[in-house]
């Protein structure tokens, strides 16, 4: 197998140096199309003979799933709980999700960037999950789905039923170039199919629209677009956004009939919907009891009764059902809505179907228990959305999801941050809790109505109707989480130990020039998130006014607002002047719309104006960008797009003032990007400060000589350690590095210092270490600060790590040591 793939990626290498050079000698369009089409052609055969096989217990997960759902297709019975709860309250920072838990079954309404990783951290099982309602087709609702998708179909779900505006499957369709979802059946609903029952529920489908006409909305897309928004082609040309769409349509013929299609969508409804949610009715429950003081026998006749028949007994006597069984309990009603802008107002407060659970309602039961508001606090405060308020009883609870909402999501992300602070408290600063968040919201809405900011964790028992509960609602225990630290054994000796060891660099924090660039670990974990490590992210602070981020995975922007605050955090996003996305996996970009968003909302904020960021990604990043620009919201006004081959180290085509020019808008000295071993399309980037040593970023890779040679000599090498050594197999199945491999990688490009990053899950609080960590070695963790100045303190922290640690470290030491038992022992025949 191992030589299948060395001659494999002979032949990838040999392949790129060949089509490369013939794209370099000659710019004719028609090379260059050829050059596109025999690249990806010959990559995708590469790629899928290297491909991982499907794993095995997700298979068979999905298999007795499919089993027994075909087996035990009977009618499930009413729920006997039902409860929902605030996974994610829209707080800065935080995804927008409400989770709806019962007996049976699972549902989230909306879906926002972060849902996976809050849902892992809080125990909300998806593998229960079957229906997913979204208010509108915006990123804040429909962001972490892709990341939800794949997690669910490895767990072995089957199927999966979106509820929403019209065409909200097509997310999958826009995707398809990073994310495969084949054994994730997809069944979609939208408001056309009127309402949707099952066991639980019966849920009504509300369209509310929008005021402002298809056209406009045209319009208004296309004049998104600005003529200082352009992108480099590297021909000598600059094209704006869609012209540089179309010159990718002349590569892929069946690209032309997606946009066609997309552009299509532009002449649909703007629709949001809400949804009327009606509980079905509980049966009443016998009560034993009253059956034997009745003298009923055991036996089909208290069948009768429960179904609430009467029966007569053997002697005569008639008992009645409602002598012996509980009253039949009603089910209440919650409503889901959201107006996503002013536009939709008019059409929410005149639609008739909502007055049938107001004030209005024909009888007590169909009043509104629950109004949930997915909708903006500057739309809550409009006047007509205050007055359709208050035509709700008085009793009717109305909880709000937004970015008024607090912010603290997560016990996990500061739990470790405590204990990792304790070890050195400016490199491990302590989490912003953006207590200062004030519930906005509240202002203005009547004081009759009950408004409340929802939070992390409040659950809203709809069965038994216990209404609202905040018993469990996340508050941070900060002396605890020391506490915990310290009862690790032999950590408090460790500690004054490495303090002994740090009196030795009483001045380097001090050291003039030897503050930047600073590097700020936002995502330090491989393929999906969890509690401790977000996927991967790394912001690099080039000076106090200008930030380049390396890749962008989903939870990047939230990230930031943890890491710095509101305020500030704010700022980062507007000095953020290029964004690097190394390859197109998904644990790599999917934080990207987000951020280019918020980025977009400080500068307004600001009162400023927006100036578009570089970004730095392979070619294809167009087509999701493009797709959901046409689909959902304007986007591409929001960067300039730089394919990566465009300044491939020693081949870049890039001409030569237009790269001048984005070097000095960067602050940079050079700036170059390096093919490496991993999928197709990824690279590696190298880029070197004004003041300041070079500093290389390898992306996902096996190791690779053509980083080595363009990184010679560099001040910072952070490179992915995906697996521990005793994994090397799999990482080359998986085209990763070793931990090992990657220090090897650091010493053979004679780097100042290596920063190991992107570790598998498996190694969610800390990797591995080996005799291969030595005295230019670090390992990164989530919300890390290191400065040249802070390098050479790294290595001391690893007897203090393993020992902050020690259960999850011996844990994993243990797992490996039954492998290589394994491993050794023979195979039976």
């Amino acid at each position: 197998m191992s030589r299948l793939l060395l001659k494999l990626e002979q032949l990838k290498l040999c392949r790129a140096s060949l089509l490369y050079n013939v794209y370099l000698c000659h710019s004719s369009s028609s090379l260059k199309n050829f050059y596109f089409r025999a690249s990806d052609k010959f990559s995708n055969l590469v790629d899928s003979a290297k491909m991982p096989k499907e794993p095995k217990a997700s298979n068979e997960l999905r298999h007795i799933r499919m089993r027994a759902k075909a087996v035990n297709n009977k009618p499930k019975p009413t729920p006997n709980e039902i409860c929902l709860h605030v996974l994610g309250n829209g707080g800065p920072g935080n995804p927008r999700c409400l989770y709806m838990f019962t007996d049976h079954a699972r549902y989230i309404f909306n879906c926002g960037e972060g849902t996976q990783r809050l849902a892992h951290e809080h125990k909300m099982k998806l593998a229960k999950l079957e229906h997913v309602f979204f208010t509108y087709k915006s990123w804040e609702n429909i962001g972490g789905l892709p990341g939800l998708s794949l997690t669910i179909q490895d767990i072995g779900v089957p199927e999966i039923t979106l509820h929403g505006p019209p065409n909200i499957e097509e997310i999958y369709d826009m995707t398809k170039g990073f994310m495969v979802t084949k054994n994730l059946q997809i069944v979609s609903r939208n408001h056309k199919h009127g309402s949707f029952t099952d066991n639980c529920m019966t849920v009504h489908y509300v369209p509310i629209y929008s005021s402002v006409t298809a056209s406009s909305r045209k319009t208004d897309m296309e004049n998104s677009y600005d003529n200082d928004h352009v992108i480099s082609l590297g021909d000598g040309s600059s094209h704006q956004q869609n012209n540089y769409c179309e010159s990718l349509d002349s590569v892929n013929p069946e690209q032309v009939k997606k946009r066609q299609k997309t552009e299509a969508v532009l002449e649909n409804e703007d629709i949001s919907v809400a949804y009327i949610c009606k509980l079905h009715n509980k049966a009443g429950t016998l009560i034993l009891e009253k059956c034997v003081e009745h003298g009923v026998p055991a036996g089909p006749l208290l069948g009768e009764l429960k179904k609430g028949n009467n029966v007569t007994l053997p002697n005569g006597k008639v008992v009645k059902s409602t002598d012996v069984v509980t009253p039949e309990e009603i089910g209440p009603v919650f409503i889901v809505v959201e107006c996503p802008s002013e536009h939709f107002v008019d059409s929410l407060v005149n639609n008739k179907e909502f007055q049938a659970h107001q004030v209005t309602a024909s009888s007590d039961e169909n009043l509104a228990m629950l109004v949930v508001h997915f909708t903006p606090s500057d739309v809550m405060a409009h006047p007509k959305y205050q007055d359709w308020l208050l035509k709700f009883s008085g009793s009717c609870i109305h909880l709000v999801l937004n970015s008024s909402s607090p912010s603290l999501s997560s016990i996990a992300v500061h739990r470790v941050q405590h204990m990792l602070n304790i070890l050195h408290p400016e490199i491990f600063s302590l989490l912003k809790q953006n207590s200062d968040v004030t519930s906005s919201v509240m202002n203005g809405i009547e004081h009759s109505v009950l408004a409340i900011p929802a939070e992390s964790l409040m659950k809203f028992y709809l069965r038994p109707r216990k209404g609202l509960d905040r018993e469990n609602v996340i508050q941070l225990d900060a002396s605890s989480y020391v506490q915990e630290a310290y009862n690790s054994p032999g950590l408090e000796e460790c500690v004054k130990e490495l303090a002994t060891k740090l009196n030795h660099f009483p001045n380097v924090n001090k050291q003039e020039g030897n503050e930047y660039p600073e590097v700020v670990f936002l995502g330090t974990g491989s393929s999906i998130p969890s509690k401790v490590r977000n996927v991967t992210s790394i912001l690099v602070n080039i000076s106090p006014q200008k930030s380049i981020l390396l890749d962008c995975g989903e939870g990047t922007r939230g990230q930031i607002l943890r890491y710095y605050g509101i305020e500030e955090g704010n700022s980062i996003l507007r000095q953020i002047s290029c964004i690097f996305v190394s390859h197109l996996h998904a644990d790599h970009h999917l934080g990207l719309i987000e951020v280019l968003k918020a980025r977009n909302l400080a500068f307004i904020q600001q009162g400023e104006r927006n100036s578009p960021v570089d970004l730095l990604a392979p070619k294809q990043i167009i087509h999701w960008l493009q797709n959901y620009h046409s689909r959902y919201e304007p986007v591409l006004h929001l960067f300039r797009l730089v394919p990566n081959f465009l300044l491939t180290h020693n081949n870049g085509t890039l001409p030569k003032e237009v790269y001048q020019d984005l070097i000095n808008r960067l602050n940079l000295q050079e700036l170059s990007t390096v093919p490496v071993k991993h999928c197709k399309s990824a690279f590696g980037v190298t880029l070197t400060p004004v003041s300041g040593k070079k500093l290389v970023y390898s992306g996902d890779t096996m190791p690779c000589e053509g980083l080595i040679e363009a990184g010679l000599d560099c001040g910072l090498l952070i490179h992915e350690a995906t697996m521990e050594d005793e994994l090397e197999e799999e990482a080359k199945i998986k085209t990763h590095s070793t931990t090992s491999q990657a220090i090897k990688v650091g010493a053979n490009m004679r780097a100042d210092f290596t920063l190991l990053t992107h570790f598998s899950q498996r190694y969610a609080k800390v990797p591995l270490f080996n005799d291969n960590f030595h005295n230019t070695v670090g390992c990164a963790f989530d919300n890390m600060k290191v400065r040249p100045c802070d390098l050479p303190i790294l290595p001391l922290l690893l007897p203090s790590l393993k020992c902050l640690f020690h259960e999850h470290y011996e844990e994993m030491q243990e797992k490996t040591a039954k492998r290589q038992r394994r491993n050794r022992a023979p195979q039976t025949p």
